[in-house]
């Protein structure tokens, strides 16, 4: 894998304190902000003091270190996901001004923050493994073998799947699901590697591999262009690739339509 240059700034500002300092300058209130905005005027209150939803969550899976200072919180949030600053991270996720196929606009979905500090651990998770050059027809060739593991369930399945997985060039994570974030699982790509992301703990294990095989269908179905966010509603999501990626996965694991329900409970 590619080493990545990164900026990670010694001294950033809260964006609370540019937005206080922009509404004294206004002599308007956080009320009447709030309402210009169309947002909670708690979620404003909340920017002011410098908290975030999801930092305490990331710091209790070790994502970020735990602080209770304001601007040494917003230090380690830019640096964990590679920014200099919030308005960075809007262009990176919610403007998607960055076109590659790891990125794609949050910005109608539910929690976008959380959402993306789930993918951006993802990420980190992945540079930690060096992958061969992809093989689509290694992977295909491994089906088999995937599937016997699906039938057997033995107890390292995981393990094996993953080294299955990154032989033909794909990488294969587990990432702790974050509170509030629909998502059950996604797939895109890191440069010219595949990365298949899924959340746990699974319920069913039917549920498991009906979604594995789901992510393992638009890597081989739709390429490195269409990005894969199971359970959230966003722009860029396809119907027909969702429905074909379903089809794939109904195909390999012999589950039907009866197990979507059960899905959506993950």
């Amino acid at each position: 894998m590619k080493t990545v240059n990164e900026y990670f700034p010694q001294t950033v500002l809260h964006p609370g304190s540019t937005l206080e300092e922009k509404l004294q300058e206004m002599g308007m209130s956080i009320k009447e902000f709030a309402l210009r905005t169309e947002k909670p005027e708690k979620t404003i209150i909340a920017v002011l003091k410098g908290t975030s939803a999801i930092t305490q969550e990331m710091a209790k899976l070790n994502w970020v270190e735990s602080t209770r200072d304001a601007e040494e919180k917003t230090v380690r949030l830019l640096s964990y996901f590679g920014v200099a600053s919030h308005s960075a991270w809007e262009k990176l996720y919610i403007e998607s001004v960055l076109k590659v196929a790891a990125y794609i606009s949050l910005k109608h979905t539910h929690q976008p923050h959380a959402i993306s500090a789930w993918l951006r651990q993802g990420e980190l998770q992945a540079r930690q493994i060096e992958a061969p050059v992809f093989d689509v027809k290694k992977l295909k060739s491994n089906i088999p073998a995937m599937r016997q593991l699906m039938i057997m369930q033995p107890a390292d399945f995981f393990v094996q799947l993953q080294k299955l997985c990154l032989q033909a060039g794909v990488i294969l994570l587990f990432t702790p699901k974050l509170p509030k974030v629909p998502l059950s699982s996604s797939t895109r790509w890191l440069n010219n590697t595949p990365l298949i992301q899924l959340t746990t703990p699974y319920k069913k294990n039917d549920s498991f591999w009906l979604t594995f095989f789901h992510e393992l269908g638009h890597i081989i179905l739709h390429g490195k262009k269409y990005i894969s966010l199971e359970n959230v509603d966003f722009a860029a999501a396809d119907p027909k690739k969702e429905e074909e990626a379903h089809q794939f996965a109904t195909a390999q694991t012999g589950l039907g339509k009866s197990l979507e329900l059960s899905m959506k409970e993950i």
